[in-house]
């Protein structure tokens, strides 16, 4: 059980950290944040019981501003030890009072079980995740056992929200704990928060009703007595201290100081065990959904930037393949790759004797060429143009629904998700001109890097024509006649111009023979690997190396401070170590 308690531990804390970060000091939390800094000690404290415990017995005092806390801790230690103060808020940090002197097991407990606290000197200044301890003698002490007695902080006063939060610490580390309320404070809504907060545990507690008239006390009782009823908040008992004038050493030889000292040492001789397990899981469940409800809403934000993300990529590969690959006027890649073929394509000549005019004859092929080179260069419709054009069509497309999507979850969103979404839109924003810039860079690096596929394929149609002797004699067959032809004319001609008309199609029986057989087969083959091999690397380069890398990893550009920032997994497994706590036994 205790390594599902540690797992659980390790995941509360992490989000109490990132609360405490979201949310600023000076915000009234609610009871979000009390209640899971109250579960990430209970759950340190129960398994550090379970490992070792050698703390004396912890008595916690505490109360709202005002109260006399710092008064009580003195009456019942039997000297001033506490500093009291009329001002609200003089006690800002934690104050233990030890009746014997603390072991270094004692001490590595304690640091164990507050994680980040600091001890300072009993007269330090500061506030917060602070506390000091002072031996205060035995002989004094109300307790017959070693304990301390915890001054602590209020939890009420304007000033308190910086510090209000270690109080719950406190309270989860005592065995027993004193409420400390004046006839004022009593039935402030602040008290009987707190009272919610700790009472599901059973922690043994009990009332002090500070600063009372004697003509007040049994209706000040009466009422409290209601209350806990109705809140179904049990109490071990509800003692009582006058209002004296000038309180301290008059106020200790009252015969309600000293019911309080003997009623408190009977108390802590045997507090009542409250540290059940089944109350510490039931209370992680009560509150499990709450805690982790803004963690949720992130993470459904984030998962839905990314479903949006990666549809928009596919949606834009769609368009490319639409308006490119599957685009009849679009086959520039395989007419290159022949174009180079017929560069490497050499037929020999007829006869050393017909060199001389062989410089007339082989202007078809070198026109042939040129129309090749005029047709496919690239700057034409179905070139390297069309291709760029489209895919900065798409990225620009792809940008502008995201930003239309992510301004409709702002406007929609939870309050929560609402900062997480406002973050993300900025980002996105801030990003969308250097995203563009650099899926231009990869477009055309991907171009530059294709040139190596165009010249493979062109060597492999090559070495194809070599395997089949028939179809390369008809093209060998089909350039002697063009050559003859030339030499007819050139010797009728004495050599004077080449009509385009007879020779130009005499050469373009060579790119029929290409088309037909197996050969032409093998050519519909090599273009289709051509675009598939386009849309892969296009893939690499331009949808994943640019757009999806940039794209996905946005989110983890938000600032920490505005976001939770906690991976899906982490969640996941500590539900899992829950559901092992909370399922059937």
């Amino acid at each position: 059980m205790y390594s599902e308690l540690q797992d659980i531990s390790e995941f509360l804390q992490l989000l109490q950290q990132r609360e405490r970060i979201i949310i600023p000091p000076d915000t009234d939390s609610g009871e979000k944040l009390p209640t899971l800094i109250f579960a990430n000690a209970l759950l340190r404290n129960a398994i550090q019981r379970n490992k070792e415990w050698s703390l004396p017995l912890q008595l916690g005092v505490i109360g709202p501003t005002q109260s006399g806390k710092s008064s009580v801790v003195n009456l019942l230690l039997g000297t001033k030890m506490a500093a009291a103060s009329p001002l609200a808020g003089h006690t800002r940090y934690a104050h233990g009072f030890v009746s014997e002197e603390m072991t270094p097991d004692a001490n590595r407990c304690l640091k164990s079980v507050l994680p980040g606290w600091r001890q300072v000197e009993p007269e330090s200044p500061g506030e917060g995740d602070l506390f000091s301890l002072s031996r205060s003698g035995q002989a004094e002490s109300f307790a017959r056992r070693p304990s301390i007695v915890w001054d602590t902080p209020d939890f009420d006063s304007v000033g308190s929200r910086s510090y209000r939060d270690t109080v719950p610490e406190l309270c989860a580390l005592a065995d027993a704990l004193l409420l400390v309320v004046s006839r004022e404070k009593y039935a402030d809504r602040s008290v009987w928060r707190m009272l919610r907060l700790i009472a599901p545990l059973g922690i043994p507690l009990m009332i002090c009703l500070n600063k009372t008239e004697r003509m007040e006390e049994a209706a000040l009782r009466h009422s409290l007595e209601k209350r806990l009823q109705v809140e179904s908040i049990s109490v071990a008992g509800i003692l009582s201290l006058p209002y004296v004038e000038k309180a301290g050493e008059a106020l200790a030889v009252t015969p309600a100081a000293k019911s309080l000292r003997t009623h408190l040492a009977q108390f802590l001789d045997s507090p009542e065990s409250g540290r059940s397990s089944e109350k510490l899981i039931a209370y992680l469940g009560q509150h499990w959904s709450e805690w982790t409800a803004p963690l949720r809403r992130e993470l459904a934000a984030a998962d839905y930037w990314q479903r949006a993300v990666e549809t928009g990529i596919e949606e834009a590969v769609v368009v490319y393949r639409r308006e490119c690959l599957d685009n009849l006027h679009y086959s520039y890649a395989l007419q290159r790759a022949i174009l180079r073929l017929l560069e490497l394509l050499e037929i020999p000549g007829i006869a050393a004797a017909l060199t001389k005019v062989r410089s007339v004859v082989t202007w078809p092929a070198r026109r042939l060429q040129a129309l090749f080179k005029e047709r496919f260069s690239g700057k034409s419709a179905g070139g390297h143009e069309q291709e760029a054009g489209v895919l900065q069509e798409t990225v620009s497309h792809l940008l502008i629904e995201l930003q239309r999507k992510a301004s409709e979850r702002l406007l929609a969103g939870e309050d929560s998700a609402n900062a997480w979404w406002r973050e993300l839109l900025a980002l996105l924003n801030l990003e969308s001109t250097p995203i563009r810039s650099e899926a231009q860079a990869a477009v055309a690096d991907y171009q530059s890097g294709f040139e190596a596929e165009i010249e493979e394929a062109s060597q492999r149609l090559y070495r194809h024509l070599q395997q089949h002797p028939t179809t390369l004699n008809g093209l060998r067959a089909a350039r002697l006649t063009t050559d003859t032809a030339a030499i007819v004319l050139a010797v009728k001609t004495g050599g004077v111009g080449i009509n385009d008309l007879l020779l130009t199609p005499a050469m373009l029986s060579i790119t029929s023979l290409l088309a037909e057989g197996a050969v032409g087969g093998y050519m519909k083959q090599v273009e289709s690997e051509l675009k598939e091999r386009q849309l892969v690397l296009l893939r690499q380069t331009l949808f994943r190396g640019v757009l999806a890398e940039r794209l996905l990893h946005l989110p983890g550009w938000i600032p920490e401070a505005r976001c939770y920032a906690i991976p899906t997994e982490l969640i996941e497994h500590a539900e899992r170590s829950l559901a092992l706590l909370t399922g059937p036994k």
